[in-house]
């Protein structure tokens, strides 16, 4: 039976976890059987978040990894080698969001709430995915857990399910982010610091909502090859030749919960908070909160300049780009930290 539950307006869909579980049970498969499962709405989902960069684009694709699969051949064919693997484990995951659903879904999703403006909400759709290329994928229409990716604790699926609630909720509001349809240096910046800015408090929100956020930051430090590849991507864009570059940049530098984006961003994030405190003790997130908006990634980098004094999360190249962008947006900054949009 299809989960359909609704929580803080978003809905929680698990058919195509059902259908590829009755699938695999079957000695063999029709092109019905198969035209079945991924025309459902988490495979056409899926399709979609991979249509321009991964290998499951499009039903024939999808299709084909299943036969492979079915055969025996050798590859991972889009992930579907390891849902295969994974079948046992993917229907019992499903069974254990069920069972610890307050825990599971309720909690993680109040948690990401605190760290957004009550202006920014939107209805969405979670889908419960039984395999793919990645572990979980985000949009402005919803987002997506791949059950079928492989072992983990209860707290990663907590991590990925409220950072995905948080940037899928933002992007609802303020509409998705693409580096390929940036053709401008000025673009190309302005939507890497975007995205920084998002995934950053986003994968914030997703830690605290696990309470790994001690153990996150020992395990995944900014060191100097993050700075390097974070830094690249600017440098390519001030020398104009990003476009060319756009997808590898994409995929090394803004994809992925420990993506050189998204470590730089929450890390900025966690200073920021920190700064707060030591100001005022009883206010927590008070000064994240007021950068969640459309351009609010400009006061975010703005803040975070009042508060740490030695700026070493953010390479020098970035700085520079953001002083041009910031400049040719005509934006004004105070010494307090604050920026005001002229």
């Amino acid at each position: 039976m299809n989960i359909s539950k609704t929580v803080s307006g978003i809905t929680f869909d698990a058919e195509s976890v059902e259908r590829f579980i009755r699938l695999l049970e079957k000695e063999s498969w029709s092109e019905e059987d198969v035209h079945a499962f991924v025309s459902t709405r988490g495979v056409q989902y899926l399709i979609q978040q991979e249509k321009e960069w991964g290998p499951n684009f499009s039903e024939n694709a999808v299709k084909t990894f299943l036969n492979h699969v079915k055969r025996g051949d050798s590859g991972d064919f889009g992930g579907w080698a390891t849902a295969w693997k994974e079948r046992t484990r993917t229907r019992k995951r499903l069974d254990h969001f069920l069972k610890r659903w307050n825990y599971m879904v309720v909690r993680p999703l109040s948690v990401v709430r605190e760290y957004l403006p009550e202006n920014v909400t939107g209805e969405g759709t979670c889908y419960f995915l039984p395999g793919g290329s990645r572990e979980s994928y985000a949009d402005s229409n919803g987002f997506a857990l791949n059950l079928g990716h492989g072992p983990k604790k209860d707290v990663h699926w907590i991590f990925l399910i409220a950072r995905e609630a948080h940037y899928f909720w933002t992007a609802h509001t303020w509409g998705d982010l693409s580096i390929t349809a940036c053709t401008t240096s000025s673009e190309f910046i302005e939507t890497f610091l975007n995205l920084t800015h998002r995934k950053g408090i986003a994968t914030l929100a997703g830690l605290q909502a696990a309470g790994i956020e001690e153990q996150f930051f020992q395990e995944h430090p900014v060191n100097s090859d993050i700075m390097d590849t974070y830094s690249e991507a600017f440098n390519l864009a001030l020398e104009e030749k990003a476009k060319s570059e756009a997808d590898r940049i994409y995929e090394e530098v803004f994809s992925g919960y420990a993506s050189p984006a998204a470590l730089i961003g929450a890390a900025i994030a966690k200073r920021i908070a920190e700064c707060e405190r030591e100001v005022i003790p009883h206010f927590v997130n008070t000064m994240l909160l007021s950068t969640v908006t459309k351009r609010g990634f400009f006061l975010f980098f703005e803040i975070y300049r009042g508060c740490d004094i030695k700026l070493s999360l953010l390479p020098d190249v970035a700085w520079e780009a953001y002083e041009k962008v910031r400049k040719e947006r005509n934006l004004t900054t105070v010494r307090e930290g604050a920026i005001y949009f002229g």
